[in-house]
């Protein structure tokens, strides 16, 4: 087996099938308590999802990405933190899963993450979003203008952000 690391909900390794699981206090998300644990589940949930993007598996990266979801709501849920890193590859992520399946409804999920977490908006982000618009600016318009609202009334150093997002809606 391939020894790599993967998140504990899968019942088997996604790269070469093994079932074989490390003992918690051996890991590096079992060092940083609850929250990195659930960061380091989600980071690894999408790095699995961009690789069945670069494959085109869709169902596989649609599934993959639902997990992250899924585990982002919960921890939502629970009153647990969300970082702006994790929302960031969200982001990344669906937008490349959109490419992918022509639908964008993660994408808009991730991008409301930031008016839900009010986080900066990365270059990366940006490039991505840049990339997604001329296919799918009508759909991403409310979700950006959400983001820009949030953020134009938050921290004055996410203001760059606000006005490269604003370019960009300007561009529709």
């Amino acid at each position: 087996h391939c020894r790599l690391p993967y998140p504990q909900e899968l019942a088997a390794c996604p790269a070469c099938g093994a079932t074989e699981q490390t003992d918690e206090e051996e890991t590096l998300s079992g060092q940083f308590g609850a929250s990195s644990k659930h960061a380091w589940n989600v980071q690894l949930l999408l790095e699995v999802t961009e690789r069945a993007v670069s494959l085109g598996r869709r169902e596989d990266a649609v599934s993959m990405f639902e997990r992250a979801q899924s585990q982002v709501e919960e921890r939502l849920a629970r009153g647990g933190a969300v970082f702006p890193t994790e929302i960031s590859d969200l982001v990344v992520t669906s937008a490349h899963l959109a490419e992918l399946t022509s639908d964008a409804s993660l994408l808009k999920w991730s991008l409301r993450l930031h008016s839900r977490v009010p986080s900066p908006v990365t270059d990366a982000e940006i490039r991505a979003l840049e990339k997604a618009f001329p296919r799918f600016g009508p759909e991403l318009t409310l979700p950006l203008e959400e983001v820009v609202r949030t953020l134009s009334g938050v921290a004055a150093e996410l203001q760059g952000e606000v006005l490269q997002l604003s370019a960009l809606l300007r561009r529709s």
